[in-house]
């Protein structure tokens, strides 16, 4: 008796709820796959952590008053790498998702001032590469490719940022430098960002 009871309190699903169920399945993965993207610029995300400890973020919202922090980013990225402003990575390295740039679209285009500034600061964080790898014989172009030139894959969820990066792509010389270090909780963008190796 106790086993009928059993069977008979286990719900049995018709084919019309197992469909929807399907559905609803289907449904959260490609949710879940809309946020999943692919770049060849993951490299951009090694910046954040040092950008942290050098209090960058801090220093690009007072030199851009008037402009949102994601903004700044964007822009930054695109002058320290040939990507197009919707890149995934470039986006993410702003505090983005893929399509959450409308606000920034609405923004005026940079002033002559501002893009001096930008220029400037791109400058500055090359330089700063370059003494945070003292060991690699790589300068000018041939250091930005090594560093940022990186196949990433992007999961971003709201508040939550995953980066993959591909294993054959571990250096010594970038764990030496503590640049592939989780950034954590990143305050001025509103996210966590970690990475990880596949």
């Amino acid at each position: 008796t106790t086993e009928i009871v059993r069977q008979s309190a286990v719900p049995t699903e018709t084919p019309a709820a197992s469909k929807e169920s399907k559905t609803e399945s289907s449904k959260v993965e490609a949710a879940a796959e809309d946020f999943s993207f692919k770049s060849r610029f993951g490299g951009l995300f090694l910046l954040l952590r040092l950008f942290t400890e050098l209090d960058s973020f801090a220093t690009l919202a007072e030199v851009f008053p008037t402009r949102p922090i994601s903004w700044t980013l964007q822009k930054l990225a695109l002058r320290l790498v040939v990507a197009q402003d919707s890149d995934p990575a470039v986006l993410a390295f702003a505090g983005l998702r893929l399509g959450e740039d409308s606000a920034l679209r609405d923004e005026a285009i940079a002033t002559e001032e501002e893009e001096f500034l930008l220029e400037s600061y791109a400058a500055s964080v090359r330089e700063e590469l370059v003494a945070q790898l003292p060991n690699l014989e790589l300068r000018g172009e041939a250091l930005m490719q090594f560093v940022f030139h990186r196949w990433c894959r992007i999961e971003a969820d709201p508040g939550w940022f995953q980066i993959y990066f591909s294993m054959a792509d571990i250096s010594t010389d970038i764990r030496r430098a503590a640049l592939d270090l989780d950034p954590g909780y990143l305050r001025w963008l509103g996210v966590t960002v970690v990475f990880r190796y596949e």
